[in-house]
């Protein structure tokens, strides 16, 4: 329970970049987006529950008893939170092959890192280009009309059809 909280606090249930390691050595990087990820073709989302004087979990408790955090494979087996220290998440599962998984923290991808999609009303105030820190503006001076041109035709091409 305390650490499903400190998780919560540090923000990492709800968004964020993990790698799941398993016991056999097997890695899989992942990421959280408000409570929900995918990983190897299927989807997860973590829920909140209340934790019974028998041990067992029941959804979305309400009551003020100890709550944990868990998700549920396509195959029955649940997957709870144990153990949280800053840098990786300890879970437990009711599967006896997979007893314990680790979500060791990462820093996003350069990919990850850069929207998926522009605002619908989003245009460049100049060219832009990719730079070492991402986009940037390319200065006046160094731009040419038919630069310009090029770069609204591209963008026109490639903008999502939405």
């Amino acid at each position: 329970v305390a650490a499903g909280e400190a998780v919560e606090r540090d923000g990492g249930l709800r968004n964020g970049y993990w790698t799941v390691r398993w016991a056999s050595g097997a890695t899989e990087a992942i990421t959280l987006r408000d409570g929900c990820f995918s990983v190897y073709g299927h989807d997860y989302e973590i829920e909140v529950a209340r934790i019974g004087s028998d041990g067992t979990l029941h959804r979305n408790g309400s009551d003020g008893t100890p709550h944990n955090y868990f998700f549920e494979w396509g195959d029955g087996t649940v997957q709870m939170l144990d153990e949280f220290d800053g840098r990786t998440i300890t879970w437990v599962t009711t599967n006896p092959d997979f007893p314990r998984i680790f979500w060791d923290r990462r820093e996003p991808t350069l990919m990850e890192s850069v929207p998926r999609e522009l605002p619908e009303d989003w245009e460049p105030p100049a060219t832009v280009r990719m730079g070492t820190g991402g986009l940037e503006e390319v200065p006046r001076e160094e731009e040419s009309l038919l630069m310009r041109g090029e770069h609204v035709a591209h963008m026109l091409r490639t903008r999502s059809p939405r």
